[in-house]
């Protein structure tokens, strides 16, 4: 009869989990939702700036990458330290 107990907690505790796993994915879900027309809308505000970025990039006056910056890294490398600064930041904690 104790074995069987064990198996109805045991059994208890995973529906819990599944519960509670389902109803945080219906919470994503919802602020998935949210999220969607907002992007929408803030990616037709860029729209503009997207279409005059290809002639920022090809002004003469644009720094080529290979040119150090004040911190004697090149524009490329600078970007992709900014990048892994982001990523460490939003890494969790206990990693």
């Amino acid at each position: 009869m104790a074995a069987a107990a064990a198996v109805v907690e045991a059994a208890q505790q995973v529906h819990a989990e599944a519960v509670a796993a389902h109803d945080r994915s219906l919470h994503q879900a919802d602020q998935l939702a949210e999220l969607g027309p907002q992007l929408s809308s803030r990616l037709d505000d860029l729209a503009p700036l997207t279409a005059r970025a290809p002639r920022r990039a090809s002004s003469p006056t644009w720094p080529p990458a290979r040119v150090p910056t004040r911190c004697g890294l090149t524009l490329s490398a600078f970007v992709l330290a900014a990048r892994l600064e982001e990523v460490a930041a939003a890494a969790p904690s206990g990693c």
